[in-house]
């Protein structure tokens, strides 16, 4: 009985066999032999050298276009900063210089109850202890801060 497989030593070079051609790789033939890949594809026509200057008016549309796209993307970086958030407004009120100057007290006792107040909201602060972190903080400022003249000479860059 014979074997329906081909033996190792024989080799079957039929170009109709989908095997035989998978194993073979032959670079794709163009009729210009110009074939440049994807990328040729996104990329702009070469201009000839009459129309390579770009007039003013294409110049002016460009740059108010970059201008614009400029302006939006700092516009979403602004909306999204920090600053726009009600806590990261309110902790100025731990800024020693602040806290020194008698008259920003009343200032800092309304941020330091916007911050109790969204950490409360959040679970992350009791009612209680709420009201015992501002008994504290104005106690701190009323005694502690008149004293000590080194909040109000407080270097921010640590140099």
């Amino acid at each position: 009985m014979s074997s329906a497989r081909p033996s190792s030593s024989s080799t079957v070079t039929n170009e109709d066999d989908p095997v035989s051609n998978l194993t073979t790789v032959q670079p794709h033939s163009s009729a210009n032999n110009d074939y440049e890949g994807f990328s040729a594809q996104s990329r702009p026509a070469p201009h000839s050298a009459s129309t390579s200057e770009v007039s003013d008016k294409q110049n002016l549309e460009f740059r108010m276009k970059c201008q614009a796209f400029l302006t939006g993307v700092v516009q979403k970086l602004q909306n999204k900063s920090p600053l726009l958030y009600s806590l990261a407004k309110a902790l100025g009120a731990f800024d020693p210089r602040r806290m020194a100057d008698s008259s920003c007290h009343e200032v800092n006792r309304t941020h330091l109850r916007v911050i109790l107040k969204q950490m409360n909201e959040a679970g992350r602060i009791s009612d209680i202890g709420a009201d015992a972190a501002q008994q504290q903080y104005t106690m701190f400022l009323d005694e502690v801060m008149k004293q000590s003249s080194q909040f109000a000479r407080f270097n921010l860059t640590g140099s």
